[in-house]
């Protein structure tokens, strides 16, 4: 616990540098948060949108896009079990590598797609009623 005081100043500096844009000048970091908040916009305004589409939609259409985001969330899962595969051919030397960085970047993206096709699912099922 001797070093909590060194630890809490370190992760403040930490903090002070991302927020600053790690050394960057004002600028950079004004064009970094309005490119967050305009990005942040667009995804507000894209679930806006298709909240209005599931509202539109009829029960059967409801039904048919479920089936439709299952097929894609298993065409993914089936991509991401290739790249975990690929991961564990590995050798240990290249676990460090690009080709495992690269590797590691497409399973994170992959995974993120599936929660996000999942969520969409859980959306049109509550809709719909179960």
């Amino acid at each position: 616990m001797r070093y909590a005081p060194a630890l809490v100043a370190l992760m403040a500096f930490g903090l002070i540098f991302a927020v600053a844009g790690c050394g960057g000048t004002s600028e950079d970091t004004e064009s970094a948060i309005e490119g967050l908040t305009e990005k942040a916009e667009d995804l507000a305004e894209s679930a806006g949108e298709m909240a209005d589409q599931v509202m539109e939609m009829a029960p059967e259409e409801m039904k048919a896009k479920v089936e439709e985001l299952k097929v894609q969330i298993a065409e993914k899962e089936d991509q991401l079990a290739g790249l975990t595969e690929k991961l564990k051919g590995l050798s240990p030397s290249d676990l460090t590598g690009d080709t495992a960085a690269k590797l590691k970047s497409e399973s994170e993206t992959l995974t993120q797609e599936i929660e996000d096709l999942k969520k969409q699912v859980e959306d049109y099922l509550a809709e719909l009623g179960g």
